[in-house]
């Protein structure tokens, strides 16, 4: 008898322990936005139509490296704060801690990137809008 009421009340404590530290995980990892930090760091006009944006986030410690993101996109026009608000809505193609050395069109839906350093996330196809119309671009990467 004293063993299942001991057996209950371990399995109770069990169950409230586990059920803080999930809710103490998930509060940890959801409340911080990834982007918070993000700086404007460049915006470089590749053609008549098309941008490239680069945001800096240094907000890491000795153990998280400094993060770039890159974006293509129209001109966004206003001062650092609507860019990096405007940006924020939308999908970075490239997120690394390296450095594009070059990025040319021939059209608006192709694009070249020569890009070295540390990738963290890469797609090689974007929408963007230009002038509220969307546009499906194809990236092709060489990467050093």
């Amino acid at each position: 008898m004293h063993t299942r009421t001991v057996i209950k009340w371990m399995h109770g404590l069990l169950t409230i322990f586990l059920l803080i530290l999930v809710g103490g995980f998930i509060y940890l990892n959801h409340t911080s936005d990834s982007r918070s930090g993000d700086e404007l760091q460049h915006s470089y006009k590749i053609n008549d139509r098309l941008w490239l944006y680069t945001t800096i986030n240094r907000e890491g410690n000795a153990t998280v490296p400094i993060i770039y993101r890159f974006y293509l996109a129209g001109e966004i026009i206003g001062n650092n704060k609507v860019i990096i608000k405007k940006l924020n809505d939308e999908i970075p193609f490239l997120t690394g801690n390296g450095s594009i050395s070059s990025i040319n069109t021939t059209d608006n839906e192709n694009i070249n990137v020569v890009y070295s350093g540390k990738i963290y996330s890469l797609n090689n196809t974007i929408s963007y809008s230009i002038d509220n119309h969307q546009v499906n671009a194809h990236i092709s990467f060489c990467i050093n």
